[in-house]
């Protein structure tokens, strides 16, 4: 977590100085390590927040060992053995393994459905790398994650699931694809033996080189098959290059009018809350032609997968990229806790805090390195100059060990009316991945002149800090400056030269999940052992 600014102004009053305050919450810092203790955290039953540095905790001998909640202020008695084990810790950032409350000991994604569209819409070119690179994936797999499971689901006018020895366990077609309780029970109840890829991808190898071009698109009921039938945790591969037009999910009729649907939305909520990661590779074979991946995406995003928007000959590099999985936690919960004078307000990253009685709560499914999201803190009233006040983020989750974890940031923001302590202090990085996302995502609803006015007068912003900034500080302005006129030059090339809708969603959606590193993703990921050792 880092916050833009450690100063805010003391007043509400207008002022030409970048507003509000933004915190950032960038999973990345999860992989590095810091001090870590197994207990249960110290908690204030009133409002949920922790404490973490026993320097507030008083000994009286009425009241015995207690501490005053600087969020909400209520008293709070703590035992003496606890207040032992953590009162080492005087961290602004410290990581608590919570004790006896592992969940069977297995990795997270070690097994994995790939849902190929064989409809005909996939050319035989298409196809043909698809069948390619998955052979590529699944020989990379047995020689990386040997352990992992693997199932095969194919979709065209009918969905089709195979085990290695290319048997059709389960085939579904007719009007049975417009039953989703059905196609969910048919799944979810099969006698399905997920084999360790080590030993059997080369059957597998055999039966997908086999594969041809069918007719419509059944993508929801795929979709919906592989999730009933691995149940919680895993992977899905989704590979399509056609809208869904037939069955449960149906977002394409065959008049070619579009059909509005939850569907996709309902399967990544129950995907986040299971463990369940759907990645998507969209194959581009038509300028103008549309997938629908403003509404299959949902999946993704709900459930920290990613999308891949690519032509035929792009197919290789995207599933190796798919190969390389950096999931690092699961069940993630990200509580946010904020003084009484402060309000949350804008939120970018299209994530959605919820309100729970004295914190904001988001649950973002499963986490990657790169997700990053950003939060806006504006005061309810004007201040005292040098007052302190409280701020603190807890990312509680599960790792790919079944252990449950709960990382706590605590952070001090100072009161200031000095205006160059707030630019001297001000740490763009943060502001830039708040305003990218933002601008993106109004991009993406179309708004393109809000998007790129709000760019603007960041920029602006920006300029007048840089001009009153120290030397030392000016490079980091600069730097912004530059992220924030390519970020304005780009959203202007993509609007006068694309048409394609897809394309333009995922370039936008991209933007909104990891910001100003939106355009590293896929080496990031390619790559994920080599940043880590360097990391540390």
């Amino acid at each position: 977590m880092k916050l833009s600014n450690k100063y805010i102004l003391s007043t509400k009053s207008e002022s030409n100085l970048i507003d509000p305050l933004i915190a950032r919450i960038s999973f990345d810092e999860q992989e590095k390590q810091i001090s870590m203790i197994t207990a249960k955290p110290v908690i204030c039953p009133s409002c949920g927040a922790a404490i973490t540095d026993m320097k507030s905790v008083k000994d009286d001998p009425v009241r015995g060992l207690h501490f005053i909640c600087e969020f909400c202020k209520s008293l709070n008695n703590i035992d003496r053995d606890t207040f032992e084990t953590f009162k080492s810790l005087q961290e602004d950032i410290i990581e608590i393994e919570y004790p006896q409350e592992k969940e069977k000991k297995k990795e997270f994604h070690n097994n994995i459905v790939a849902c190929i569209d064989i409809s005909a819409s996939m050319i035989a070119s298409s196809l043909n790398a698809v069948k390619s690179s998955l052979i590529e994936t699944l020989k990379n797999l047995s020689v990386n994650s040997p352990d992992t499971g693997f199932a095969l689901i194919t979709f065209s006018d009918f969905i089709i699931l195979y085990n290695s020895e290319g048997k059709e366990i389960v085939k579904i077609s007719g009007d049975y694809l417009d039953q989703e309780d059905i196609i969910w029970s048919v799944f979810n109840q099969v006698n399905f033996q997920f084999e360790k890829i080590q030993s059997s991808y080369k059957k597998w190898i055999s039966l997908i080189s086999t594969l041809k071009v069918e007719h419509t698109t059944a993508l929801g009921p795929a979709v919906l098959g592989a999730v009933a039938l691995l149940k919680e945790n895993g992977r899905i591969l989704l590979l399509t290059d056609g809208t869904a037009n037939l069955g449960v999910g149906l977002i394409e009729r065959y008049d070619k009018t579009m059909v509005k649907t939850d569907f996709y939305n309902r399967l990544g909520d129950y995907c986040s809350r299971k463990g369940i990661i759907i990645e998507i590779i969209g194959v581009r074979t038509y300028m103008t032609a549309t997938i629908g991946l403003d509404t299959i995406g949902e999946m993704a995003h709900m459930t920290g997968g990613d999308i891949y928007f690519v032509t035929a000959n792009e197919i290789a590099s995207s599933f190796y990229a798919l190969s390389q999985s950096d999931i690092i936690a699961k069940n993630v919960k990200v509580r946010v806790f904020i003084h009484s004078s402060l309000m949350l307000n804008e939120l970018s990253g299209e994530v959605l805090f919820h309100k729970k009685d004295k914190f904001f709560e988001l649950e973002p499914g499963a986490m990657n390195p790169d997700r990053r999201f950003c939060c806006t803190l504006n005061l309810l009233e004007d201040l005292s100059v040098n007052q302190e006040l409280p701020f603190q983020v807890q990312v509680e989750y599960t790792d790919l060990e079944g252990k449950k974890k709960i990382r706590i940031y605590n952070q001090k923001i100072f009161v200031t009316d000095k205006e160059e302590e707030i630019i001297e202090n001000f740490a763009s990085d943060v502001s830039d991945d708040f305003y990218t996302q933002k601008s993106a995502e109004f991009a993406r609803k179309k708004t393109i002149d809000l998007a790129m006015e709000q760019l603007e007068i960041y920029g602006d912003q920006l300029e007048m800090y840089l001009k009153k900034a120290s030397p030392e500080k000016q490079d980091s302005f600069t730097r912004s400056m530059t992220i924030i006129n390519e970020a304005l030059e780009n959203m202007s090339d993509l609007q006068r030269r694309e048409k394609n809708k897809d394309a333009i969603f995922d370039y936008y959606q991209k933007i909104i999940c990891y910001g100003t590193t939106s355009t590293l993703r896929n080496d990031y990921r390619t790559s994920r052992l080599t940043r880590i050792a360097e990391d540390m």
